[in-house]
């Protein structure tokens, strides 16, 4: 499934031969990100402020006979952003750095937390957490469950757009023309944090504390330094 500013999305297949099999108009403006997970249903979002939940209907022999949209979900108040959906929830952030949980079943807003200090242009969740990224050049890491920061990702010098996550770290590419492997907070800390992590190799710990403002102490802690 694929998204564009000329407001179609449309649906591909993907054996050969490649062709589209589906285009649908649904958003009245640039739709910015799409999501689809296994299964009939997929999510978008778009600059109209609407995150809009679809299922395709089909069979075996005629994939995609139509295009439902189930709900049109309003509560961001600015371009959508970012989505990703699962059978039980729709994560979706926007340009103003907020994240909102949905039911996927109804549409009911579950929770909204701020994330941000500006769009967020990329996130992934699990049962537990939600990863996100964002222009504010951060990454940050929310409980799924109660909304509560349990971490700030600071040292990429450009916005966050892509990030993908395991169960021991977290990977991120930035407009920084870098990649950062990061070492992943256990969902068992509750206490919220803020981190700062050493990639460049001409970086040294009195820079680093001077630039973020904290201690070379805890930077050496932060970092596994001895």
């Amino acid at each position: 499934v694929s998204a564009s500013s000329d407001l179609q999305i449309r649906i591909w297949s993907a054996l050969s031969p490649f062709r589209c099999l589906q285009i649908v108009i649904g958003h009245q403006r640039s739709v910015l990100c799409v999501h689809k997970p296994s299964g009939s249903m997929f999510a978008t979002g778009s600059s109209d402020c609407e995150v809009k939940v679809w299922k395709i209907v089909g069979n075996s022999r005629t994939p995609v006979k139509r295009v439902l949209c189930r709900h049109s979900l309003l509560g961001h108040g600015c371009s959508v952003t970012a989505v990703q959906m699962s059978a039980a929830e729709v994560v979706s952030g926007g340009a103003n750095g907020k994240i909102i949980i949905w039911s996927a079943d109804d549409g009911t807003r579950l929770r909204t937390m701020d994330a941000h200090k500006g769009s967020i242009l990329v996130l992934r969740f699990d049962t537990i957490k939600i990863i996100s990224g964002g222009s504010d050049q951060t990454i940050a890491t929310h409980d799924i469950a109660t909304g509560s920061k349990l971490q700030t990702l600071h040292g990429h010098g450009g916005t966050v757009n892509a990030l993908e996550f395991d169960q021991t770290k977290i990977v991120s590419a930035s407009m920084d023309s870098v990649m950062r492997r990061w070492p992943f907070q256990g969902h068992e800390q509750k206490v919220a944090a803020t981190k700062f992590h050493i990639i460049e190799p001409n970086e040294t710990l009195p820079k680093l504390a001077k630039r973020f403002g904290v201690s070379i102490a805890e930077l050496k802690k932060w970092n596994h330094v001895d």
